[in-house]
């Protein structure tokens, strides 16, 4: 998006690509039976830059599901329907949250904060007495103990105590502003590649793939980029769109300032692995439970998904969930996954097979999903990873101030794009 900009402004843009492809963390894998998507999950109504390129580049959207899962519920090695919990004997919570489903309780706890006034204001010191962990917040709230293990397995963090509350408060903004536009979230028909695809398609220069860069070295009157197979490459400008969690692996001379280098070297990303099965008969048909699952065992959720272009079961192993496969080969994790879901649920045997793996964790290039903060940071650090650094600039979901997720990623490109500008 940055590129695109620059490009209409006149100026010249190389762009540096590590993987042998296009997208970064959108990955559509369409050489896989159901093309599967493994990252980018989602176009939200109001992503108004995305959905202007979909529109200038004539890609089609179709609405996704997101309203009709049908859980069936796997706590403690019992399985119910989502409708029995409230009376179940498992069901251990506090009356006040009782008739509330596992997977619910977090949206219910944040509904009682009041909500930010305004997307960015999760920026605002009015705010940051809320910077605390979920965990004290949870406490707080009254959780108890079976309370907080389902909690902890909606958190992105490995524990709660090591998430903020008012990122939280930040994402639930987020979410409300995208759901108030009555309009469903939508997928591109043909995959959600193509949109990065296409983009780069429309640049003047091709991108330059497979070129891992080592280190940047700012001069007076230019930058020096030193890849992995020692080329150098100068320009007026750098933008580094690489995630903090690649970033602070980056030699760049002189060095970042101090307290802007601790915000990228220490900012958590999520961990998770999605694991793609193909359904070759409906298994919820033969034990009358949802065709979804969710559990608080080793799997976690287990989403039969439809897309525009493929169904399939999506297990998705997140934060806590993907801890202990989380350097497992594919195949081992395959094969675990599998064999997990038989052992819950009886029905799946030889009713499904396998598609793929993509573990972000292991993903060299990112080491993650997608960012988020610690209790403390945004009160110490702001924003300030998005801060250029003389001739270097930045961008990033990880940067962001508005928007989350790819709608986050474009608008932190228009913001640096138009930092380069007021420079030159």
């Amino acid at each position: 998006n940055a590129a695109l900009i620059l490009e209409e402004e006149g100026l010249d843009v190389i762009i540096l690509e590590a993987r042998n492809r296009v997208g970064g963390r959108i990955l559509t894998l369409s050489e896989v039976d159901e093309m599967p998507e493994s990252g980018g999950s989602e176009i939200g109504p109001r992503y108004a830059r995305i959905v202007d390129l979909v529109q200038r580049y004539k890609l089609k959207l179709e609405p996704w599901q997101i309203m009709n899962i049908n859980f069936m519920l796997h706590i403690g090695g019992s399985s119910i329907k989502t409708e029995e919990w409230f009376n179940s004997p498992i069901n251990q919570l506090d009356e006040s949250i009782r008739h509330i489903p596992p997977f619910a309780i977090q949206n219910t706890l944040f509904k009682k904060e009041k909500t930010l006034p305004e997307l960015d204001s999760w920026l605002s010191p009015e705010f940051y007495s809320k910077d605390i962990s979920l965990y004290e917040y949870y406490i707080n709230s009254g959780a108890n103990r079976q309370a907080l293990r389902f909690l902890q397995l909606s958190a992105q963090a490995d524990n709660i105590r090591n998430e903020s509350l008012l990122w939280n408060l930040r994402k639930m903004k987020a979410t409300s502003f995208e759901m108030g536009a009555n309009k469903p979230f939508n997928l591109i028909v043909g995959g959600m590649s193509k949109l990065p695809q296409i983009m780069a398609r429309s640049l003047r220069k091709e991108i330059r793939l497979n070129t891992v860069v080592k280190g940047i070295k700012i001069n007076s009157n230019n930058i020096e980029i030193q890849t992995t197979d020692y080329k150098k490459i100068e320009a007026k400008y750098a933008l580094c769109t690489v995630p903090a969690s690649i970033l602070k692996s980056i030699k760049i001379e002189p060095n970042i300032p101090n307290k802007q280098f601790q915000a990228i070297s220490s900012l958590p990303y999520g961990q998770a692995t999605s694991v793609f099965l193909k359904v070759k008969e409906p298994f919820w048909e033969v034990d009358g439970m949802g065709s979804s699952l969710w559990s608080d065992g080793p799997i976690g959720k287990a989403y039969n998904w439809s897309t525009p272009n493929g169904k399939y079961l999506w297990v998705f192993l997140k934060g806590i969930n993907s801890f202990a496969t989380r350097n497992w080969k594919n195949n081992d994790i395959m094969d675990f996954t599998i064999r997990e879901l038989g052992a819950m649920r009886p029905s799946t045997v030889n009713r499904i097979e396998k598609l793929a793996v993509k573990n972000w964790s292991k993903d060299p290039f990112a080491l993650g999903t997608f960012a988020y903060r610690r209790p403390g940071q945004i009160r110490i650090y702001g924003n300030i990873i998005s801060k250029p650094h003389d001739r270097i600039f930045f961008a990033g979901e990880h940067t962001s101030t508005i928007q989350l997720g790819m709608e986050g990623a474009m608008e932190s490109g228009e913001r640096a794009a138009f930092e380069i500008l007021r420079q030159t």
